[in-house]
């Protein structure tokens, strides 16, 4: 992409020095140059801001969007279904249901319940959509182990001053 003062010509810059600062494009040219093409790329940034936001809100829109085809591709099926298909480490439904719902793996279905008239409406999820919660729960796990173990392997000790200074400790190695 062209720098902003690059689209302007030697003149044009020499000008826009003047209107800034007339008495230090007199003194020192270069350097009123230099600002003048500094402002330029500052001002051609925020002049640009608004397409780049627009362009990031279009991308997360289509990323969410793709995220939610990926889950919800297959049928949909209530949360008490899944809850009796798929409890994974979940030992009651109102866990199951509150672990769908903070991972926003959950959607509302409505319609007509077996073509009458009275209108439906539950909390649905799929077998996609709980794979990810569990996969997700196990990444969580992992990290959270990896992390004790770090701190584990951590003497902490504290100077004269009560400053605390962290230490590795090494690890022995095992004799057969």
């Amino acid at each position: 992409m062209d720098e902003p003062h690059e689209k302007y010509t030697a003149v044009e810059l020499a000008r826009i020095a003047v209107a800034l600062d007339p008495e230090l494009a007199k003194r020192e040219p270069r350097e009123a140059v230099r600002i003048a093409r500094l402002l330029l790329t500052v001002a051609q940034k925020e002049i640009d801001r608004p397409a780049r936001q627009a362009r990031l809100k279009e991308l997360l829109q289509e990323r969410t969007q793709r995220e939610v085809n990926k889950l919800f591709s297959g049928p949909s099926v209530s949360l008490e279904e899944a809850f009796e298909s798929w409890p994974g480490k979940y030992k009651t439904l109102k866990g199951f249901r509150r672990a769908l719902q903070k991972e926003r793996l959950t959607m509302w279905e409505s319609g007509d319940r077996a073509g009458k008239w009275i209108k439906y409406s539950r909390e649905a999820t799929s077998k996609e959509a709980v794979d990810e919660l569990h996969q997700r729960s196990n990444a969580r796990k992992k990290a959270r182990d990896r992390e004790r173990k770090k701190l584990s392997n951590q003497k902490i000790t504290r100077n004269l001053d009560g400053e605390k200074r962290i230490a590795e400790t090494k690890k022995r190695k095992a004799t057969s």
